[in-house]
């Protein structure tokens, strides 16, 4: 009868033992408020897995566990987690040749082909950013066999997969979560880029054969979705043939990015699937990730940006720390799928990418938009590169740092600004073991020598902020002496 009294709670957090070493900030609070709500939200789904959350299914599923792992390159450079998860996916394989979307689990509704295609890309994305061929190079079986289940579902009249069975997930939208009657364009844009970086993986095992045949698959199927699904009409590609009439954002979106869609006609495709009410939307932050690397692709830097101060950004409007499942807060509040911004903040506007596998080749290569200064770190194999950029009225500067037994390519977009002259250390000279590299539209250096820099562009006119063009490319530059650009 006596009332209760709480002495003490004690909450014990268990994570995985990851160490914050990249870094992101600039001159937009809200943006960095977003890189760090998508690094808490990793970190709080990296257990003895990449969870999709800390509380509900506690599982890896495959979407969930490849957008962290990418953000996890970013923010963390760690490895072992998700070269454990790539294992332990595989062991998976059923006898039809499905890898499981989420495993483990005892769940009988697992078979995801989709997540069993976007597993193969990762595979890819891990050697990318790590240099370690030797966990993709020992699931060229798994690969294949997967590929035998796909081969099995494709309509040898069309040469599109067809009428695939289990589990057809693609996003939290209308006729997208689990479509198993005839046609999936989202589904053969998946089976497309799986089998290019199949082939890309077979190449770096020195398997030139099944690279070879994975590459004219691969061909075969861009083709194939091009024919069949392409509504000339509309200028947009179907999403479904058993149902002629749906039209949907993610196969237009994913035509695009991994280039199925001819070049002339990406952007605008990205525009008109806008333009109709029945083109299905986007219903997450996850599928809009692939929409943001579709803009990334064209060149509509501002147009993404904006995206993430609004759309992401509302999230943190609410209170909340981390990002949600959907964009309503009726779910999980704190999903890893949702995390990839953090990562593109450091990608696109600091501007760093691995161009080789392991980082031995990378690029600096900023977005500026409406920003004034960005700042970040990104962990790579090869050591940390730092990097920084600020934007004066009349001059851009940029500080990095080259890691030893790495070549860095860094561009400095030169849109209309006239007389630019160049400075490393203050000195209108290339430094040892620089050279320039001719690019249309950008002041653009490869360097070789392991060390720090200190690099001012100065220009007549003033730099304003620098946005998009039709096609990222920035118009006016020529090849010049060392110290000056002429535009």
């Amino acid at each position: 009868s006596q009332p209760l009294t709480v002495k003490s709670l004690t909450v014990r957090e268990s994570l995985y033992p990851v160490t914050q070493t990249g870094a992101f900030e600039c001159s937009d609070e809200r943006l960095n408020r977003i890189w760090q709500a998508g690094r808490l939200t990793l970190r709080l789904n990296m257990d003895d897995a990449y969870t999709d959350c800390p509380w509900r299914e506690r599982a890896q599923w495959w979407g969930d566990a490849r957008t962290g792992a990418l953000v996890n390159y970013y923010a963390f450079g760690d490895r072992t987690l998700i070269a454990r998860g790539l294992v332990q996916a595989s062991e998976s394989q059923d006898v039809e040749g499905i890898v499981k979307g989420v495993f483990p689990t005892d769940w009988t509704g697992d078979r995801l082909p989709s997540y069993s295609l976007l597993w193969i890309i990762s595979l890819w994305e891990y050697y990318l950013h790590t240099g370690d061929i030797s966990v993709p190079g020992q699931m060229l079986p798994v690969i294949a066999k997967v590929f035998q289940f796909a081969q099995t579902h494709t309509n040898t009249a069309t040469g599109l997969l067809e009428n695939v069975p289990y589990w057809v997930f693609i996003d939290w939208a209308p006729g997208m979560d689990g479509q198993r009657i005839g046609v999936s364009g989202s589904l053969n844009c998946f089976y497309y880029r799986a089998l290019l970086a199949a082939s890309d993986i077979a190449k770096s095992a020195g398997d030139t054969a099944a690279s070879a045949l994975y590459a004219n698959r691969a061909e075969a199927v861009k083709s194939a979705v091009n024919a069949r699904l392409w509504d000339a009409q509309r200028g947009l590609y179907r999403d479904s043939l058993a149902v002629p009439n749906r039209y949907s954002r993610h196969v237009n979106t994913l035509a695009v990015l991994y280039g199925i869609a001819p070049a002339a006609s990406r952007s605008d495709i990205l525009t008109r699937m806008f333009r109709y009410p029945d083109v299905v939307p986007f219903g997450t932050p996850y599928f809009s990730s692939f929409h943001l690397e579709a803009l990334y692709a064209v060149g509509r830097h501002s147009e993404a940006l904006n995206l993430i101060r609004t759309q992401w950004g509302a999230m943190l409007d609410w209170g909340t720390p981390t990002f949600w499942e959907k964009w309503t807060p009726t779910d999980s509040l704190c999903h890893a799928w949702s995390t990839g911004p953090t990562r593109d903040l450091q990608a696109q506007w600091l501007g760093l990418t691995p161009t080789a596998p392991g980082w031995s080749e990378w690029r600096l290569s900023p977005v500026i938009n409406d920003l004034t200064w960005a700042k970040g770190a990104v962990p790579t194999p090869k050591g940390t590169i730092s990097a920084s950029w600020t934007r004066g009225s009349n001059n851009l500067r940029m500080v990095f740092n080259v890691p030893a037994n790495t070549v860095g390519h860094v561009r400095i977009p030169i849109a209309g600004l006239k007389n630019a002259r160049w400075y490393f250390g203050g000195a209108a000279k290339l430094p040892a073991g620089a050279s320039l590299e001719t690019e249309s539209g950008y002041l653009s250096f490869r360097l070789t020598q392991a060390g720090s820099y200190d690099l001012l562009v100065r220009f007549a006119s003033a730099v304003r902020p620098i946005e998009d063009t039709a096609d990222n490319r920035l118009l006016h530059s020529s090849p010049a002496p060392a110290g000056a650009v002429s535009p």
